[in-house]
């Protein structure tokens, strides 16, 4: 890098000390215009785009490694102890190419954001396909009777005295619980997208 710029700095012999512009021309008060005028609320911030990437990158850790990471712990005399896990994880695993397709669609959705910069119709769209996309898998994966290691079921419905199939009741609070958030990022997609200059 240094030396990238030791040779532009005595290879550059012009006399003015005006800044280009994108084309490489110099920049002059004219070009103003041409930056288009963007409402703070319609704006897509950087760290959004980046938290977002980073939320993803999260999750899929998270979903690739449940069965070590997910789970009851207990103390024990060395801390923390790994009792059991929440899923079984030969039947999560099996659902990877479905995970692999929403990372993908996540992530162009958030490099989309990042190139145009503000909300309009179209991301709105992308926005509603990827969450009805993540919406569909999820509720694929979750509806699954055997997701749940049976060892957590027994250790949960002993510990709070729960009486039903807890896998049915904690599966229908987790759709509607994923399906509402959805929604919502869904309207607020369109309604910043519907924000007028």
């Amino acid at each position: 890098l240094t030396v990238v710029f030791a040779i532009i700095e005595r290879t550059d012999h012009r006399d003015s000390q005006t800044p280009l512009t994108a084309c490489f021309k110099e920049w002059t008060p004219d070009d103003l215009n041409q930056i288009p005028y963007i409402p703070k609320e319609k704006a897509i911030p950087k760290v959004e785009v980046f938290l977002g990437l980073l939320w993803t990158a999260i999750w899929a850790s998270v979903y690739f490694n449940a069965a070590s990471l997910l789970g009851v712990y207990e103390k024990g005399r060395n801390g923390l102890e790994f009792v059991t896990p929440t899923f079984n994880h030969e039947v999560l695993i099996s659902y990877w190419p479905l995970a692999v397709i929403v990372i993908g669609l996540e992530i162009a959705l958030d490099m989309y954001k990042l190139r145009t910069g503000h909300w309009n119709r179209k991301i709105a769209v992308l926005n509603t396909v990827m969450h009805v996309v993540s919406s569909v898998v999820f509720i694929i994966i979750i509806s699954n009777n055997q997701l749940f290691n049976p060892a957590f079921v027994t250790y949960i419905t002993d510990l709070f005295s729960l009486s039903g199939d807890f896998g049915n009741w904690f599966a229908g609070g987790a759709i509607f619980t994923f399906v509402l958030f959805a929604v919502i990022d869904i309207y607020q997609g369109f309604r910043k997208a519907n924000i007028k200059k």
